[in-house]
């Protein structure tokens, strides 16, 4: 499958107090479609599959992030063997499914920490990370920073205006 060929599929999960749109557009394309890096942000990576056998199962897997799932769970929701599975889910995602779903809860993470007020104990079980020291390892990895400094970026609040347009709003 050519990886600049998508179908752009919208599946919207109710988590908890939250709704996460996963669209089927990966992040590395969206500067080549001039998408804003706000929009980059809500659609996260590809999480649709477009094959009829593979496309469910992500669906079945992002509605349970909270859950330990592995290979073998989502072999058998496919009906597949554990095997033909991890083959066809790289040759259509070009990834091993572990790390698709790793993906996914680490974006799921991202989600609540820009939107919530829960703790990272709360979002490692959300999460299905499990634990607070696993969400710290495995976000830091992939997005390259900690939770914490991720979610002050969001509580940060709108930026100040410069110094000359508060004098001259004075003047």
């Amino acid at each position: 499958m050519n990886p600049r060929v998508f179908v752009l599929t919208l599946v919207t999960f109710a988590f908890g107090s939250a709704a996460f749109i996963f669209a089927g557009l990966l992040e590395t394309m969206a500067a080549d479609l001039g998408v804003s890096t706000a929009v980059a942000g809500q659609l996260q990576t590809a999480y649709v599959l477009t094959s009829a056998a593979l496309g469910p199962v992500a669906a079945w897997a992002l509605g349970r992030l909270d859950r330990p799932l592995s290979v073998r769970d989502l072999a058998r929701q496919a009906g597949m063997s554990d095997r033909t599975f991890a083959r066809r889910f790289v040759a259509e995602t070009g990834r091993p499914p572990l790390q698709w779903l790793l993906q996914a809860r680490v974006d799921l993470a991202r989600d609540l920490l820009e939107s919530g007020t829960l703790g990272i104990d709360q979002i490692a079980t959300r999460t299905g990370l499990g634990t607070a020291i696993n969400l710290r390892v495995h976000f830091r990895r992939l997005v390259g920073t900690t939770p914490s400094a991720y979610r002050r970026t969001f509580q940060s609040g709108p930026p100040l205006p410069p110094a000359s347009a508060t004098i001259d709003a004075k003047s």
